[in-house]
């Protein structure tokens, strides 16, 4: 994620928490001042960025990128692509085998959903496959 998405996401974040806090009966003082700079930045975002950071989803999927996944075209700096058979290299399934059936996000780095040939589906980061 970029400095400049993080540092919306951050002030997003402070700017969501302080209006979304459950009110208080009776004892519920109006420190919440309003932030016309923060209105301007939402009102300019793109639709897709702004739900992406209401919704805390930061997987880096976007719709474009969803659609190269599901009609099979290469996506930048993802190595491997929908069915694309797999072993696990690294962590608690290391030697097992399996298929490529989704790509839940791209961040930190690009993680997958691998169905294994005994059935068990398993969420595993790039850098724990090899292409078989």
């Amino acid at each position: 994620m970029g400095n400049r998405k993080k540092k919306i996401e951050r002030e997003m974040g402070s700017f969501m928490r302080q209006y979304s806090r459950k009110k208080h009966p009776n004892w519920d003082p109006n420190d919440r001042q309003y932030d016309r700079r923060m209105e301007e930045k939402i009102k300019n975002m793109d639709p897709e960025e702004l739900s992406e950071i209401i919704s805390g989803d930061g997987t880096g999927i976007t719709r474009e990128i969803d659609d190269l996944w599901y009609t099979f075209q290469k996506i930048s700096g993802v190595e491997f692509m929908l069915n694309d058979s797999v072993s696990i290299i690294k962590g608690k399934k290391t030697g097992s085998v399996g298929a490529v059936i989704s790509l839940n996000s791209l961040l930190p780095e690009p993680n997958y959903l691998v169905e294994l040939s005994t059935g068990e589906d398993v969420d595993v980061f790039e850098s724990q496959l090899e292409a078989i």
